[in-house]
């Protein structure tokens, strides 16, 4: 059987994103991962919203509509440089970083599922990354 992956397939966990890491900020503030009396949750989010997600949203809509095929490249394109070496920077500071870090966050304060919610918004990032670098006629 074989394994339609579509854009819609790889979108559902970034455009949830806002809300799975609200989700994630309660549940690591309520297992004692942040201070209670101090305002660590809301900043992360604030941040989030403002400046990292607009970055998610336009990496998606890099990538092209319909069934992707296999990836032809997972970090480097050279038929396309300059959206391989944006994309490459954007995506592992502030996206990847951030995941990776609330993902630890979530599996040290006892979250399991928030980290693999977490690990999932990841991947799916990896993913769109990986397949918005490729030239649209390439992906079969």
């Amino acid at each position: 059987m074989k394994f339609n992956r579509t854009k819609k397939f790889i979108s559902i966990p970034i455009y949830l994103s806002p809300l799975i890491l609200g989700g994630v900020l309660f549940e690591t503030q309520r297992n004692g991962a942040f201070p209670p009396d101090a305002d660590s949750a809301s900043i992360p989010l604030f941040f989030y919203l403002l400046f990292i997600f607009p970055i998610a949203c336009w990496i998606l809509g890099k990538v092209p509509n319909g069934e992707l095929g296999k990836l032809k490249s997972f970090l480097w394109d050279s038929g396309r440089p300059w959206l391989s070496g944006i994309s490459l920077i954007l995506t592992i500071y502030p996206l990847a970083l951030f995941w990776i870090g609330f993902t630890y966050v979530s599996f040290t304060s006892g979250s399991y599922i928030s980290g693999i919610l977490c690990g999932m918004v990841f991947c799916a990032l990896i993913l769109s990354r990986s397949y918005a670098i490729q030239a649209h006629s390439e992906i079969n």
